[in-house]
């Protein structure tokens, strides 16, 4: 998918875009980021409280959000944490590498505290490229969503066959329409969604579906279990942590 995603870049005019890195809660004084973007020359947007980094996060740009575990235990904070899931790289700061393991199948990635900078930069590094594939992915959907409402109800029955592999007689005979209305309305499918035939086309509707798939999966990031409504991660007795993480990860791979 990645090589049919690659040729289709352009669809969208998609583009490297400046990257907003957000550090959350009292991460933002936690040296070993500030050193690591210090090496990387990347700038920092410290957002002490969620509110904050909602605001931060609230434009189209491509974002890197490192946040401690606690956010995404804390009730009150939970919908804001899980939603950036869907839009950002989220790396998630945890205090065992068990709890690291569970969390990289929710977030982009999961770590204990990095021992050193250039551990972070690495870190950092990966998830700034992460950010803007997903970043270039919204546009391509959203390009792929505007083009496709400029269609009539007509040309989106012919573009919908097309994308299923039927000939243009085939076509015709089920819309009872000519062969020649169909090409017509065929040319008119092509031009406004900018192609030039029904390969790329089929290529890139089956692009788009995959990946319009894969952010509702993100957006479906599992909340609390209402056996813990608003518990802040530092109340809960150690022994809880691991089941209460095992609990989210299983909820969401169903």
């Amino acid at each position: 998918m990645q090589a049919i995603y690659q040729a289709f870049e352009d669809f969208s005019g998609a583009e490297q875009r400046p990257c907003q890195t957000v550090l959350v809660g009292a991460l933002g004084v936690t040296p070993y980021w500030h050193d690591a973007a210090g090496k990387l020359r990347l700038p920092l947007l410290q957002a002490p409280t969620v509110e904050e980094a909602d605001r931060a996060l609230a434009s189209e740009s491509p974002a890197v959000v490192v946040a401690p575990l606690a956010l995404f235990m804390d009730g009150a904070s939970m919908e804001s944490a899980c939603r950036w899931l869907s839009t950002a790289a989220v790396v998630v700061v945890t205090d065992t590498e068990a709890n690291a393991a569970l969390w990289r199948q929710l977030a982009w990635d999961a770590l204990t505290p990095p021992p050193s900078a250039d551990v972070a930069a690495a870190t950092l590094t990966r998830a700034l490229t992460e950010a803007n594939r997903r970043s270039k992915q919204r546009q391509l959907i959203a390009t792929y969503a505007h083009r496709l409402a400029s269609l009539t109800r007509n040309e989106r029955d012919v573009l919908d066959a097309v994308c299923e592999g039927r000939l243009n007689k085939q076509i015709a005979s089920e819309l009872n329409v000519s062969v020649r209305t169909i090409e017509q309305r065929r040319r008119r499918v092509f031009d406004k969604m900018g192609v030039d035939s029904a390969v790329p086309l089929a290529a890139l509707t089956a692009v788009v579906q995959t990946l319009s798939e894969q952010n509702n999966r993100r957006r479906r990031a599992p909340s609390p279990p209402p056996t813990l409504p608003r518990m802040h991660h530092a109340a809960m007795p150690p022994s809880a942590t691991p089941m209460v993480l095992a609990s989210l990860a299983i909820a969401g791979m169903n």
